[in-house]
Protein backbone atom coordinates (compact mmCIF):
# COMPACT_ATOMS: atom_id res chain seq x y z
CA UNK A 1 0.00 0.00 0.00
CA UNK A 2 2.58 2.32 0.53
CA UNK A 3 3.50 2.52 -3.07
CA UNK A 4 0.04 3.80 -3.81
CA UNK A 5 1.06 6.84 -1.79
CA UNK A 6 4.33 7.51 -4.21
CA UNK A 7 1.67 7.54 -7.19
CA UNK A 8 0.80 11.35 -6.44
CA UNK A 9 4.63 12.35 -5.92
CA UNK A 10 5.41 10.52 -9.94
CA UNK A 11 2.23 11.75 -11.05
CA UNK A 12 3.73 15.39 -10.30
CA UNK A 13 6.72 14.92 -11.62
CA UNK A 14 5.32 13.93 -14.96
CA UNK A 15 2.78 16.93 -15.14
CA UNK A 16 4.66 19.35 -13.30
CA UNK A 17 8.34 18.91 -14.52
CA UNK A 18 8.65 16.42 -17.10
CA UNK A 19 6.03 17.93 -19.89
CA UNK A 20 7.27 21.45 -19.61
CA UNK A 21 10.95 19.91 -20.15
CA UNK A 22 10.08 17.92 -22.67
CA UNK A 23 8.06 21.23 -24.46
CA UNK A 24 11.63 23.00 -23.75
CA UNK A 25 13.56 20.19 -25.11
CA UNK A 26 11.60 20.16 -28.58
CA UNK A 27 11.51 24.00 -28.73
CA UNK A 28 15.22 23.78 -28.68
CA UNK A 29 15.53 21.08 -30.99
CA UNK A 30 13.11 22.70 -33.79
CA UNK A 31 14.85 26.09 -33.57
CA UNK A 32 18.31 25.98 -32.36
CA UNK A 33 19.88 22.49 -32.95
CA UNK A 34 19.56 20.05 -35.92
CA UNK A 35 16.48 18.10 -34.24
CA UNK A 36 15.90 14.54 -32.97
CA UNK A 37 19.07 12.82 -34.60
CA UNK A 38 21.35 15.15 -32.75
CA UNK A 39 19.96 13.96 -29.54
CA UNK A 40 19.85 10.38 -30.89
CA UNK A 41 23.97 10.77 -31.33
CA UNK A 42 24.19 12.60 -28.07
CA UNK A 43 22.80 9.83 -26.00
CA UNK A 44 24.85 7.32 -28.40
CA UNK A 45 28.04 8.66 -28.15
CA UNK A 46 28.35 10.44 -24.77
CA UNK A 47 25.33 8.79 -22.35
CA UNK A 48 26.10 5.35 -23.97
CA UNK A 49 29.45 5.11 -25.16
CA UNK A 50 29.28 2.51 -27.59
CA UNK A 51 27.48 2.05 -31.22
CA UNK A 52 24.47 -0.22 -30.15
CA UNK A 53 22.60 0.77 -27.51
CA UNK A 54 18.98 -0.30 -26.73
CA UNK A 55 16.47 1.80 -27.92
CA UNK A 56 14.65 2.51 -24.80
CA UNK A 57 17.99 4.22 -23.83
CA UNK A 58 17.36 7.39 -26.02
CA UNK A 59 13.87 7.84 -24.72
CA UNK A 60 14.90 7.19 -21.23
CA UNK A 61 17.65 9.50 -21.36
CA UNK A 62 15.02 12.05 -23.25
CA UNK A 63 12.48 11.99 -20.13
CA UNK A 64 15.70 12.23 -17.46
CA UNK A 65 16.68 15.23 -19.39
CA UNK A 66 13.25 16.35 -19.82
CA UNK A 67 12.79 15.94 -15.82
CA UNK A 68 15.80 18.01 -15.52
CA UNK A 69 14.87 21.04 -17.84
CA UNK A 70 11.53 21.11 -15.98
CA UNK A 71 13.57 21.42 -12.73
CA UNK A 72 15.49 24.60 -14.03
CA UNK A 73 12.19 25.85 -15.62
CA UNK A 74 10.77 25.47 -11.93
CA UNK A 75 12.30 28.97 -10.07
CA UNK A 76 10.78 31.05 -12.70
CA UNK A 77 7.27 29.29 -12.70
CA UNK A 78 7.46 29.65 -8.71
CA UNK A 79 8.31 33.54 -9.66
CA UNK A 80 5.11 33.76 -11.90
CA UNK A 81 2.55 31.96 -9.60
CA UNK A 82 3.96 34.18 -6.86
CA UNK A 83 2.96 37.41 -8.59
CA UNK A 84 -0.21 36.09 -9.90
CA UNK A 85 -0.96 35.06 -6.56
CA UNK A 86 -1.27 38.78 -5.81
CA UNK A 87 -4.07 38.91 -7.56
CA UNK A 88 -5.86 36.07 -6.20
CA UNK A 89 -7.70 37.41 -2.87
CA UNK A 90 -7.26 33.70 -1.15
CA UNK A 91 -5.04 33.48 1.75
CA UNK A 92 -3.65 30.89 3.73
CA UNK A 93 -4.13 28.13 1.08
CA UNK A 94 -0.79 26.65 2.09
CA UNK A 95 -1.61 25.42 5.28
CA UNK A 96 -5.10 24.14 4.49
CA UNK A 97 -3.18 22.31 1.66
CA UNK A 98 -0.83 20.92 3.88
CA UNK A 99 -3.65 19.57 6.51
CA UNK A 100 -5.65 18.20 3.91
CA UNK A 101 -2.86 15.38 2.93
CA UNK A 102 -2.13 15.29 6.81
CA UNK A 103 -5.10 14.30 7.52
CA UNK A 104 -7.48 13.23 4.05
CA UNK A 105 -4.53 12.03 2.15
CA UNK A 106 -6.89 10.75 -0.46
CA UNK A 107 -8.52 14.35 -0.84
CA UNK A 108 -5.10 15.75 -0.78
CA UNK A 109 -3.93 13.13 -3.54
CA UNK A 110 -6.84 15.09 -5.72
CA UNK A 111 -5.49 18.17 -4.89
CA UNK A 112 -2.11 17.39 -5.57
CA UNK A 113 -2.92 16.42 -9.29
CA UNK A 114 -4.51 20.10 -9.19
CA UNK A 115 -1.59 21.48 -8.26
CA UNK A 116 0.22 19.55 -10.75
CA UNK A 117 -1.20 21.11 -13.27
CA UNK A 118 -1.10 24.88 -12.47
CA UNK A 119 2.51 24.17 -11.75
CA UNK A 120 2.74 22.72 -15.36
CA UNK A 121 0.87 25.48 -16.67
CA UNK A 122 3.00 28.36 -14.56
CA UNK A 123 6.40 26.54 -16.33
CA UNK A 124 4.80 25.98 -20.41
CA UNK A 125 4.06 30.53 -19.78
CA UNK A 126 7.45 30.79 -18.80
CA UNK A 127 9.07 28.33 -21.52
CA UNK A 128 7.16 29.56 -23.80
CA UNK A 129 7.51 33.70 -23.35
CA UNK A 130 11.51 32.34 -22.93
CA UNK A 131 11.83 30.68 -25.74
CA UNK A 132 9.93 33.97 -27.73
CA UNK A 133 12.59 36.30 -25.99
CA UNK A 134 15.56 34.09 -27.68
CA UNK A 135 14.45 33.99 -30.87
CA UNK A 136 14.26 37.34 -31.21
CA UNK A 137 17.84 37.78 -29.99
CA UNK A 138 18.95 34.72 -32.12
CA UNK A 139 20.63 36.21 -35.31
CA UNK A 140 19.58 34.87 -39.22
CA UNK A 141 16.07 34.78 -40.02
CA UNK A 142 12.96 33.98 -37.39
CA UNK A 143 9.45 33.80 -38.49
CA UNK A 144 7.07 36.97 -37.33
CA UNK A 145 4.49 33.86 -36.95
CA UNK A 146 6.63 32.33 -33.73
CA UNK A 147 7.18 35.34 -32.41
CA UNK A 148 3.60 36.05 -32.07
CA UNK A 149 2.88 32.83 -31.53
CA UNK A 150 4.98 31.78 -28.90
CA UNK A 151 4.47 34.84 -26.38
CA UNK A 152 0.28 34.13 -27.32
CA UNK A 153 0.43 31.01 -26.13
CA UNK A 154 2.49 31.62 -23.77
CA UNK A 155 0.21 33.53 -21.90
CA UNK A 156 -2.87 31.63 -22.65
CA UNK A 157 -0.30 28.80 -20.48
CA UNK A 158 0.09 31.38 -17.51
CA UNK A 159 -4.17 32.24 -17.92
CA UNK A 160 -4.48 28.36 -17.48
CA UNK A 161 -2.11 27.96 -15.03
CA UNK A 162 -3.74 31.11 -12.30
CA UNK A 163 -7.02 29.55 -13.53
CA UNK A 164 -6.26 26.29 -12.37
CA UNK A 165 -4.49 27.48 -9.30
CA UNK A 166 -8.14 29.17 -8.39
CA UNK A 167 -9.47 25.60 -8.91
CA UNK A 168 -7.08 24.12 -6.51
CA UNK A 169 -7.84 27.15 -3.75
CA UNK A 170 -11.12 26.30 -3.86
CA UNK A 171 -11.34 22.20 -4.32
CA UNK A 172 -8.36 22.84 -0.91
CA UNK A 173 -11.34 24.78 0.91
CA UNK A 174 -14.16 22.52 0.09
CA UNK A 175 -12.72 19.50 0.98
CA UNK A 176 -10.97 20.89 3.73
CA UNK A 177 -14.41 22.12 5.02
CA UNK A 178 -16.20 18.59 3.91
CA UNK A 179 -13.84 16.99 6.35
CA UNK A 180 -14.09 19.01 9.35
CA UNK A 181 -17.93 18.17 9.11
Amino acid sequence: MDALKTVPQLFFDAIARVVPGLTALLLYFGFFDQGWSHWRRFAEGVLAKKDDYPQGFVILSLLVGAYVCGQFVSPFAKQLEIVTDGLRKRKGIAVQYDWLRLHCPDAGALCAKIRAEYVMFNSLAVILVGFAGALMLRQGQVSTGWLVTLPATGLIMGYRGFDTKTTFARSVEQFRAAAQT
